[in-house]
């Protein structure tokens, strides 16, 4: 999470944030390697996964319930990225022109040194969303 977001800036839209295009490439690397940790640690979590719950099992006693725990826990976690489209579609226009106008605007105002760039004409934007999903794969 740190990385993703000294890398990005934030986007009006919640869970949704700004990276120069030019920075994409080494994001989409670093997050794949950062994905391949997170496998390998739950590999190695998984292989003591029958210990662990033999060691909640005693220490619950007859409170502990199977039904509570996976079978397994790969595919329980998981980050997911893409870079969807940040530009407003081009039906806002038709609904509300002034609204749409004010919005671009809003948008594409420097907030900071890379936006500032993009409104001189410097590296382009891109969108970033980043999840972290547990649960069933």
């Amino acid at each position: 999470m740190k990385y993703w977001k000294e890398l990005s800036l934030p986007y009006p839209e919640p869970g949704l944030r700004l990276i120069r295009q030019d920075a994409i490439e080494p994001f989409d690397a670093q997050m794949t390697a950062f994905r391949g940790e997170l496998n390998e640690a739950v590999t190695a979590l998984n292989r003591r996964y029958e210990a662990l719950q033999a060691a909640a099992r005693q220490r619950l006693g007859s409170l502990f319930n199977s039904a509570d725990y996976p079978i397994s826990l790969e595919g329980l976690l998981k980050i997911e990225w893409d870079f969807p489209s940040v530009d407003p579609p081009n039906y806002l226009q038709e609904l509300s022109p002034d609204l749409y106008r004010q919005e671009c605007e809003r948008v594409t105002a420097p907030r900071s040194p890379d936006l500032l760039l993009r409104s001189r004409g410097g590296p382009e934007l891109a969108g970033l969303r980043l999840w972290f999903f547990t649960g069933g794969a």
